[in-house]
């Protein structure tokens, strides 16, 4: 049952309603009937015997504490708080209970009106729960010292006794022949009702505590008051506040009493049992841990606006001013020892890059020591730590970003690995290194000389096929030689220099002697001796021009002698040069006694020049043949127009079609390969030398599955475009004249432009590029062919800064021919300065530039019709 204690407010009552007439005898029962509820609450508290005879009188008190022992008697540990809040609520309806008797006695003897009886109940009531919050702020402010609960201690060890002494009446009933399953029940019953039931209940409910105040803490609906500035907020934004935190603490402490029917029950049994002390300990945990939170958020903008302004500080001297105001306050914060580790943690710090983050000599510099001693030569073991941290980092960032910028570059290789191997597979040998170069040339720019292996090993492999194909070609080159078959374009197509020039060798070889036998050194020799003797030139020098001439018939008609001996003696290559020996001596003879028809005689012209009468009518009919195809070019053009030049034949052969393309497509000139026939062919038609070039070679392709390349470039494409007058200027004996109005008028440039009319500044040398070993000028014969030194005199001058506007020839040389051929290459290192200018002149141009590794590779074009490029600088045009 529950007990009342006197509270501790007085209380004063006004009915209402009230009749004037009956208000003293009102008045009188009311005083009796309360001061007999006092005495008799006294009574309880004095005597528990009186307590228990006055609940036993009360049959309904008694009937609702049987059915409640009853029901605490079938649940388990976990329900049994229920039990103790039916307790409480059984007390205060004892209390009303008996309040409602008290007014039934005024409803009896007076007319008592029905709102002072509601008043009379409020007022009880309320002095009730005024009395459970002055008892419940009592214990909690005096704890285990509060008089109740040391009352409730005596309760305890008073009920502790009885149980025994019901322990010890079972035992005895046992030995005089209790039942054993009544003695079980009633051993039961003793230790449900028992005080030690009831704390440990409340302990359970004291141990789930901390999961309701975490769920508080994580709630963001609740709205909580502070009182300081009568702000809203929320359990999840009170974490970090100390004082917010006590607010939802308490809260939730008064909560979690409601919830779980505790409010009203006596505070000092809750202290006992542990569970006030249980739900104070986890309040003072949480605002001790928003305390400590606190108070590293306010350390953490102190240092991150103390790292701020030492980082954003203009100069060492505004940081060093920084670090001596701010260094008191972190000394303050973090103690002197804490201090010095902060800052000296703090300017170990470098950024991706492997850059200090904070101007470590500023901390060096600030006076921290004693007697103003600068802070690095006070503290050197800490100085000497932070510079070996930054050096490191520096390290370490180089190596990351090396490893990241190799990882990337492998990364983009994979990237375009298909493509590039589409490129090496579409294109030839020719342009297979360039490709690899231009390439690797590109990842070194990109990822800063880094190039990835997978390419390096992919330019070994190219150049290992290459290489094996060279060699293959160069075999075959040999075996067609042996034949009389090999051609031009299949010489400029092997790419190795060194097995080309073999090749153009062989082919030099099989030309000298499919014309002249295979003696043909010595035949040439005497044709020129013989010319010489014709045109009356000294025969220890050198030849003129006339007997140059005369030579070069010699040449032409001993050659179609011995190819008619061929052809005689079923191909008997001694028959056929005795057939032209004889031949060729016997008009020797004759134009030696100066016969008429001796083929080689000697006339005198105008100014006593000498004339060949024979070369001339030679010439002509050369001239009628050419004029006979042209006809039938004519003819056959006037029946079907363009058409005709889908007939295979009618302008090329097969074999000048397939020279024309390999010309074209292993770096050589076509000019020279263009015949009358085609430029007469295109006149008529009015279409570019090139269309009817290609018309044939398509022509042929249609009923030939050997195919040939069409002749295709972007440069090519611009002349076809042009006017016809243009293209002829590219076509019809070209002259350097002729080829620069061309490109004047293709490219847009006035033809009278002063940058046309002088000396061209083409290209500036350099050190580019992996292979070159210091600057200078990489000078190359276009085919591979050697040249001397000072052969590019004439058309290439150089303004050098120790020997002034020189030609190319005057400069020192750094690596001559056969530096180059032993390692595989080919040209001669003219010894230039980086930065030299270099221009062109007396006819020589621009045919073409490119970048590449080694540097732009510069094309030029002498009048003579020779081509070389120029190594390891950069092309200058236009200027």
């Amino acid at each position: 049952m529950a007990k009342y204690r006197r509270s501790i407010k007085g209380a004063s009552f006004r009915p209402e309603q009230v009749s004037g007439q009956g208000e003293a005898r009102l008045q009188e029962y009311s005083d009796r009937i309360i001061g007999a509820l006092r005495e008799e609450r006294d009574a309880v508290i004095s005597n528990r015997n009186d307590i228990s005879n006055a609940m036993k009188e009360n049959a309904n008190i008694e009937s609702q504490q049987f059915s409640t022992n009853a029901k605490i008697e079938q649940q388990n540990v976990q329900t049994q708080l229920d039990s103790v809040q039916a307790l409480n609520r059984a007390s205060m309806q004892e209390f009303e209970t008996k309040t409602k008797a008290q007014q039934q006695i005024f409803r009896t003897i007076s007319d008592f009106s029905l709102t002072a009886h509601k008043k009379l109940q409020e007022i009880e009531i309320e002095k009730l729960h005024e009395q459970w919050n002055n008892d419940y702020f009592q214990v909690l402010a005096l704890g285990d010292n509060d008089p109740n609960v040391k009352f409730v201690a005596g309760l305890i060890k008073d009920a502790q006794a009885k149980e025994v002494e019901g322990y010890a009446a079972i035992n005895e009933g046992l030995q005089n022949g209790l039942d054993e399953f009544d003695a079980v029940e009633a051993s039961k019953r003793i230790s449900n009702l028992s005080y030690g039931a009831k704390l440990a209940l409340f302990q359970k409910v004291g141990q789930q505590y901390p999961s309701y105040l975490k769920e508080q803490f994580m709630d963001s609906t609740f709205q909580y008051t502070d009182d300081r500035d009568g702000t809203k907020f929320t359990g999840d934004q009170a974490s970090r506040d100390p004082h917010r935190s006590s607010i939802v603490a308490a809260q939730s402490m008064q909560r979690y009493l409601d919830i779980s029917k505790l409010t009203g029950t006596n505070p000092a049994l809750l202290q006992k049992s542990g569970l006030l002390n249980a739900l104070l300990s986890n309040n003072q945990l949480v605002t001790k841990t928003a305390r400590d939170a606190k108070l590293e958020d306010n350390n953490f903008e102190l240092d991150t606006s103390f790292n701020s302004k030492v980082a954003t500080a203009s100069s060492p001297e505004e940081a060093v001013a920084i670090i001596e105001s701010s260094w008191i306050d972190l000394v303050n914060r973090k103690g002197l020892k804490g201090a010095h580790d902060y800052v000296t943690e703090l300017f170990k710090s470098i950024d991706s890059d492997g850059n200090p983050i904070y101007n470590e000599k500023a901390l060096f510099a600030a006076k921290l020591g004693p007697g103003g001693a600068a802070w690095g030569d006070t503290w050197n073991k800490r100085r000497e730590e932070i510079q070996t941290t930054i050096a490191n980092g520096r390290d370490t960032a180089f190596r990351n970003e090396e490893s990241r910028r190799q990882a990337n570059a492998i990364k983009g290789y994979r990237a375009v690995d298909e493509d590039l191997k589409a490129q090496l597979a579409a294109a030839g040998p020719a342009e297979d290194q360039d490709i690899i170069a231009t390439a690797i040339k590109e990842f070194k720019d990109k990822y800063e000389g880094y190039v990835p292996p997978q390419l390096l090993n992919l330019q070994r492999d190219v150049t290992t096929q290459n290489k094996a194909e060279a060699e293959a070609n160069l075999q075959i080159a040999q075996q067609l030689a042996a034949d009389g078959q090999l051609t031009q374009g299949q010489v400029l197509s092997i790419q190795d220099p060194t097995m080309r020039s073999q090749a153009q060798e062989l082919l030099n070889t099989q030309n000298k002697a499919s014309k002249f036998g295979n003696d043909y050194q010595e035949t040439l020799k005497a044709l020129k001796q013989d010319a010489k003797t014709i045109a009356g030139d000294s025969l220890e020098g050198g030849s003129s021009s006339s007997a140059v001439e005369l030579q070069l018939f010699m040449e032409k008609q001993f050659a179609a002698w011995y190819k008619q001996g061929l052809a005689q003696n079923n191909g008997d290559s001694t028959a056929a040069l005795a057939y032209a020996r004889q031949n060729h001596s016997a008009e020797l003879a004759k134009s030696k006694a100066g016969v008429e028809d001796g083929l080689y005689v000697r006339g005198v012209g105008e100014n006593n020049a000498s004339v060949y009468p024979n070369i001339e009518k030679e010439r002509k009919r050369t001239e009628a043949i050419i004029d006979g195809n042209k006809a039938n070019i004519t003819n056959t053009v006037s029946s079907v127009g363009i058409s005709a030049l889908n007939s295979p034949g009618l302008i090329y052969g097969e074999a000048a079609l397939r020279n024309l393309s390999q010309t074209h497509y292993t770096g050589g000139s076509i000019a020279n390969l263009i015949t009358p026939e085609a430029k007469h062919a295109a006149e008529l038609l009015g279409v570019g030398v090139m269309e009817v070039i290609n018309r044939q070679i398509d022509a042929y392709n249609k009923v030939n599955p050997n195919q040939i390349d069409r002749i295709e470039s972007p440069t090519i494409d611009a002349v076809n475009k042009a006017r016809l007058e243009t293209q002829k200027l590219f076509t019809d004996l070209p002259t350097v004249g002729s080829v620069d109005r061309g490109q004047a008028e293709v490219l847009g440039e006035p033809l009278r432009d002063p940058n046309n009319m002088r000396r061209t500044f083409a290209y500036i040398s350099g050190n580019i590029g992996p292979t070159s070993t210091g600057p200078h000028l990489d000078v190359k014969k276009v085919g591979g062919g050697e040249f001397s030194p000072n052969a590019l005199d004439e058309y290439v001058e150089v303004n050098d800064p120790e020997f002034g506007t020189v030609p190319l020839g005057q400069v020192p040389i750094t690596g001559d021919f056969a530096s180059h051929t032993v390692r595989g290459s080919h040209g001669i290192d003219y010894g230039l300065y980086s930065n030299t200018e270099v221009y062109l002149k007396n006819g020589a141009r621009i045919v073409g530039t490119r970048p590449s590794v080694h540097g732009d590779v510069l094309t030029i074009a002498l009048p003579t019709g020779d081509q070389y490029t120029f190594l390891h600088g950069k092309t200058i045009r236009n200027k």
